[in-house]
């Protein structure tokens, strides 16, 4: 079970590994000490009947007085938090991929430029334009079967574990076509001369 702290829209305080226990009042030095207790206070419930005849106890006792809230209402800046917290993360997690993509890109065609010369000795030797871009592939397979039996260890649903799978996937694809282009359009006589 969780519920909102009321001081705080986007704290979820969750009761699963919480303790409650009576304070004994020999043990306390002054009323700052009740005052903390009581105002530190959350009733977390399905029936507000009985938060309200709570209040009203508190309340009659003339010691502290209570008040109400009702979380219903803080819903919506719940949500508005929640919003503006996972567009941030969107927007951090978009600007890491694109510097990723980048320099992955770059990375790529700096390797296919140093050698270039070698995989045209390649081609005279027997070996095809799609057996080079295998060779180039296959570095960026070994990397992310690697990464994903990893995360594998650590994740311990399946849909998690689905959805890396896909991004793998669609992260391979994406990143093969300028290198796979780049390969394709040099021709063999290029490829021999780039020394």
């Amino acid at each position: 079970m969780s519920y909102i702290d009321i001081s705080s829209n986007r704290e979820f305080i969750s009761l699963d590994n919480t303790i409650l226990y009576p304070q004994n009042k020999h043990y306390m030095t002054g009323g700052m000490e009740y005052y903390a207790l009581l105002s530190a206070t959350y009733i977390a419930t399905s029936d507000e009947t009985i938060v309200k005849d709570i209040v009203e106890k508190g309340n009659n006792h003339n010691l502290f007085t209570w008040t109400y809230s009702d979380l219903s209402q803080q819903v919506k800046y719940v949500i508005q938090d929640k919003t503006k917290w996972i567009q941030m993360q969107l927007m951090l997690t978009l600007l890491i991929l694109i510097f990723t993509f980048i320099s992955i890109t770059v990375a790529y065609l700096q390797f296919i430029i140093q050698y270039t010369y070698e995989f045209g000795v390649h081609i005279l030797s027997g070996a095809t334009k799609k057996d080079i871009i295998f060779r180039v592939c296959m570095q960026l397979v070994l990397l992310f079967i690697l990464a994903n039996s990893i995360s594998a260890i650590f994740m311990h649903d399946a849909n998690q574990l689905i959805t890396s799978l896909i991004i793998t996937i669609v992260s391979c694809l994406l990143l093969w076509i300028i290198p796979i282009v780049k390969i394709m359009r040099t021709t063999i006589d290029q490829m021999l001369r780039w020394r």
